[in-house]
C-alpha cells in the first residue's frame, strides 16, 4: 500500500562521506529521470521485523506530488484490493468483500492497524514517503520539509550502479532507500527499475516489470468510481 506524504521546503542538503569508501556523486544523482507521473506493473515484496513477509503483484499509479493509486492483484490478474489517495483523502477497497472505507489520508494507518493486516501496515509506513523513491537531491531540496535530512551516496560503475539515500526523520528514526537495476534512457537520463526501502519497521521492495513515464495519466485515474461496493466513512 502507499500513503501520502505532503512536504514543504527544506534547508540545503549536505552529503556526508561514509567510512566504507562510498562517495557522493552528484553527477549520477542529477541524471535520475524526472517525471510527473508513473504507471507500472510491479512485484512488491515486504518483511516485518516480527518475521511476517510476503510478495504481491501490483499496479502502481503515481502523480507528483500528492496523488497515488495501488491495486494489488490475484494470481489470475484480477484486482483483490485498491488504495486511492487524492486531495488528502483515501479510499481503501476490498474486492472480496465489496467494501470501501473512506476518510482523511492522515488516518489511513490507524484504520490498517485496526484491520490487523501486517502487509498493509508495513507497506503503508514505508510508502508514505513515496515521493522520495525516485527523486534527485535538487527535487528533494525543493519538496521536503526541514524535519528531514538526507545523505546521498552512489556506489559502482555504469553497469553496476547503486544509488542510496539515507533519510533521517525528525523523530530520530532512519530510513534507507536503495535504487538499483538502473536503466539508461535515450536522453542520457537513468531510471532505477528496482527499489528497496529499509528501516527498523522492516523492509519493502519494488521490482518494476512494465512502466510508463507519462506527462499525465488518463483522466479519472484518481477519481473513485467503483460500483456495487458498500461504503463506510472512517471518522
Amino acid at each position: 500500500m502507499l500513503f501520502l506524504f505532503t512536504a514543504c521546503s527544506r534547508p540545503e542538503l549536505k552529503p556526508v562521506s561514509r567510512p566504507n569508501g562510498a562517495v557522493f556523486s552528484r553527477q549520477a544523482w542529477q541524471r535520475l529521470v524526472k517525471f510527473k507521473s508513473l504507471k507500472a506493473e510491479a512485484i512488491l515484496s515486504w518483511k516485518a521485523v516480527a518475521g511476517d513477509h510476503g510478495k504481491y503483484r501490483v499496479r502502481l499509479f503515481l502523480e507528483s506530488p500528492e496523488k497515488l493509486k495501488i491495486q494489488w492483484l490475484t494470481p489470475w490478474g484480477s484486482v483483490a484490493g485498491q488504495l486511492l489517495i487524492a486531495d488528502q483523502q483515501f479510499w481503501l477497497s476490498d474486492s472480496r468483500k465489496h467494501q470501501t472505507w473512506h476518510g482523511q489520508s492522515t488516518d489511513i494507518e490507524k484504520l490498517l492497524v485496526e484491520r490487523g493486516e501486517p502487509f498493509q501496515i508495513v507497506a503503508t509506513r514505508f510508502f508514505k514517503f513515496w515521493p522520495l523513491l525516485f527523486s534527485s537531491p535538487e527535487v528533494d531540496a525543493e519538496n521536503f520539509s526541514e524535519d528531514i535530512y538526507i545523505d546521498y551516496l552512489s556506489v559502482g560503475s555504469k553497469d553496476s550502479l547503486t544509488l542510496t539515500k539515507t533519510v533521517f526523520l525528525s523523530a530520530g528514526e532512519e530510513m534507507q532507500i536503495r535504487l538499483f537495476e538502473i536503466k539508461e534512457l535515450n536522453d542520457e537520463q537513468i531510471m532505477p527499475e528496482a527499489v528497496e526501502i529499509l528501516s527498523r519497521s522492516g523492509q519493502v521492495g519494488i521490482k518494476l516489470r512494465r512502466y510508463s513515464l507519462a506527462s499525465t495519466l488518463a483522466s479519472g485515474t484518481f477519481i473513485y468510481s467503483l460500483k456495487n461496493f458498500s461504503f463506510h466513512e472512517y471518522l
